[in-house]
């Protein structure tokens, strides 16, 4: 018994040898987060962004997709084009990590050497001809409706300990009489068939916020709910 014990023993350390002698050296990536840029062609308001993540080509071959910042390892050396492209948690789902359309890809030529570690820091914005609504309650008229049946209003307000951006943020205070807002857009941006359309929202509650598109037509009106916006 102890000489076949020996045997298997001999044998699996020289296949676990055989396995780390020919595995490569890598040459080594560590990715930063993004840095959105301005597009000086298009008014896209203040330049807060929640890109977390990065699908990363080298060449023509995917590394993976990544949450930022990361270090990989590259089984390639000498002189390659890496692309990475601006990645998002599609409706608040982590399993839905998607390329997003409407930000550029960052593209470097870097030359790979095994066993040391490139930083690269990928840079974007977002791609020209797009249309963009903006509410920043910068303007003494707020642009959002409120619907009849909202129990408060939206105002601006401008505590230094929760503002962000600018002069003024929105603002909704709910108690137990008034305890439901509901708010919505109207007719200033109407949204063209095919292309995405995505809501971008610096927020900050200790409420639920549900957010939505109404589809309204001569005939019918149909709600479609997108996403719940945690307290936090």
């Amino acid at each position: 018994m102890h000489r076949i014990l020996s045997v298997l023993v001999a044998a699996f350390v020289f296949v676990l040898a055989g396995c780390v002698k020919n595995n490569p050296d890598p040459s080594w990536l560590y990715i930063e987060p993004w840095i959105l840029n301005d597009n000086p062609d298009l008014q896209e308001g203040v330049l807060s962004q929640q890109v977390t993540d990065a699908w990363v080509y080298v060449g023509e071959d995917l590394l993976g997709v990544f949450e930022l910042p990361i270090k990989v390892p590259v089984l390639k050396e000498g002189e390659q084009i890496i692309k990475i492209f601006p990645a998002i948690v599609n409706n608040g789902i982590s399993a839905t990590k998607k390329m997003y359309p409407f930000m550029e890809k960052y593209e470097v030529v870097q030359t790979l050497t095994k066993n040391k570690i490139d930083t690269l820091q990928p840079e974007t914005q977002y791609i020209d001809g797009l249309n963009f609504w903006i509410e920043d309650f910068e303007q003494a008229s707020v642009k959002i409706r409120h619907d009849d049946l909202s129990a408060t209003l939206i105002s601006q307000d401008n505590e230094p300990e929760k503002l962000k951006y600018g002069s003024f943020y929105g603002s909704v205070k709910l108690n137990a009489t008034d305890s439901t807002w509901i708010a919505f857009t109207d007719g200033q941006l109407p949204l063209p068939r095919g292309p995405e359309v995505y809501l971008e929202i610096d927020f900050r509650s200790t409420n639920s916020l549900v957010t939505g598109l109404l589809e309204v037509s001569t005939t019918y009106e149909k709600n479609n709910v997108n996403i719940q916006l945690n307290p936090q």
